[in-house]
């Protein structure tokens, strides 16, 4: 019906991989997935885009979109290996049928107006995304719906900042877009949002009909798995995620796997044994919630080798979820030196800590046993404290209450900053909450 409709704009572009990705990007990929420049090279197809006619303003849009898609995960994963990618627009008030997936043919959806946020592109992508993880791969969503939905959304989002940047939050009313909030939202943040609104009540592994109720299904089966797996690849490391992405692909294509191997696929390539990872926040509801409950500098009665004063500075770090995860520590002192803390190897349910100072370059180690609900970090140091704290760099996306995770001068950043970061974290879920899982 939809090829018929006489009222449909017929447009057809070819994607042609030269106009697209440059030697660079080419030879960058190679180089990150350890594979020569030949097997991971892209294929021409024929993009045909049937839209509606008050929709013609949107159309270098649509194949934008699509073109960005074929791109980029065809260098991530692997080459899209069809003739033909079909973008239908759905008429007015056929909600239903938008956004849906087919082999070589996605459904998009968009409104009668567009603005500056990445809309109609996010539906189109994530489409896009769904021949890789629910045709090619061909995963069972019926049993295992976070590995079709959830990959796709972490896909998708990883797609949408490589090509677009961070996205801007509209008000929209009615297909219209009313105003822009003044912020704008890193990919993937949104997942973040959406996730950490309310405590879990499923695992993510559990069987589409199983889950206590569609709130849940959604939830676990799109933004808690992105946010799942991009907290792997923060703690990872991007090269190593883009290898197991690549490898978990190419290994399982047109073979129906099932969340163990996709596990096995993760410890085989990182070269570490991740259950711990997997038995909380894949195959467990527990929260994750680290506070950086105390941090202090006292003069110390014991000089330096040089005579000069030193101090006893104490972080105390708490443990406030089920859930636990090596974490970050960063000290800076008032003389502007920083000390970090950073986790190692975990043996035998215990972190091992190397702690770095940035002055003379000194290390030290601790350790921290995974069952024990707080953990004091004692050091000496030239200068006194001038703040602290947890995961410096947001590896910890699954942390759910990012305000809790400083102090400055030896008093909890609760004011201010840290209160202004709270109510920006409510007022955004409260208005991307309102789209939710589109």
């Amino acid at each position: 019906a939809w090829t018929a409709d006489i009222n449909y704009i017929k447009v057809i572009r070819p994607f042609r991989p030269s106009d697209h990705l440059s030697k660079a990007e080419l030879e960058e990929w190679s180089a990150r997935l350890k594979l020569p420049p030949a097997e991971i090279r892209l294929s021409e197809v024929e993009v045909i885009l049937l839209i509606q006619p008050e929709h013609r303003d949107q159309i270098d849009r649509h194949f934008r979109a699509a073109f960005n898609a074929l791109k980029y995960f065809g260098l991530w994963y692997g080459a899209y290996p069809y003739k033909t990618l079909s973008i239908i627009d759905p008429p007015y008030q056929a909600d239903g049928a938008r956004g849906m997936e087919y082999p070589t043919l996605i459904t998009a959806g968009t409104r009668w107006r567009t603005g500056r946020d990445q809309n109609p592109e996010e539906g189109i992508v994530h489409e896009i995304a769904h021949q890789y993880w629910y045709g090619l791969v061909a995963s069972n969503e019926f049993e295992e719906p976070w590995m079709d939905e959830g990959m796709t959304t972490y896909s998708t989002a990883k797609m949408l900042g490589a090509a677009y940047g961070e996205n801007v939050v509209p008000i929209n009313v009615w297909g219209l877009n009313l105003f822009y909030l003044p912020i704008s939202l890193p990919h993937p943040l949104e997942d973040r949002l959406l996730t950490l609104q309310g405590r879990f009540t499923d695992p993510i592994v559990t069987a589409g009909w199983k889950f206590y109720d569609t709130n849940s299904y959604a939830l676990n089966s799109y933004p808690r798995t992105g946010l799942v797996l991009n907290t792997l690849e923060r703690y990872l490391g991007e090269p190593v995620m883009a290898r197991i992405m690549r490898t978990y692909f190419e290994k399982w294509r047109y073979r129906h796997p099932t969340s163990e191997d996709f596990f096995e696929t993760v410890n085989e390539v990182s070269g570490e044994d991740l259950d711990w990872f997997f038995d909380q926040f894949v195959r467990g509801t527990q929260t994750l919630d680290y506070e950086l409950s105390d941090a202090t500098s006292t003069l110390s009665d014991k000089a330096a080798g040089d005579g000069k004063k030193t101090y006893t500075t104490e972080v105390v770090v708490r443990r406030l979820g089920e859930a636990w995860f090596p974490v970050d520590l960063l000290l800076t002192l008032e003389d502007g030196s920083h000390i970090t803390i950073n986790p190692g190897r975990i043996n035998d349910r215990t972190i091992e800590y190397r702690i770095e100072n940035s002055v003379d370059g000194s290390v030290s180690s601790d350790s921290w046993q995974v069952d024990t609900r707080w953990k004091k970090f004692v050091l000496t140091t030239r200068s006194q404290l001038a703040g602290a704290e947890l995961d410096p760099r947001q590896k910890l996306l699954l942390d759910a209450n990012w305000t809790n995770n400083a102090h400055t001068g030896g008093l909890a950043l609760s004011g201010g900053l840290r209160w202004a970061a709270g109510a920006l974290f409510w007022v955004q879920s409260l208005f991307q909450a309102l789209s939710v899982f589109g």
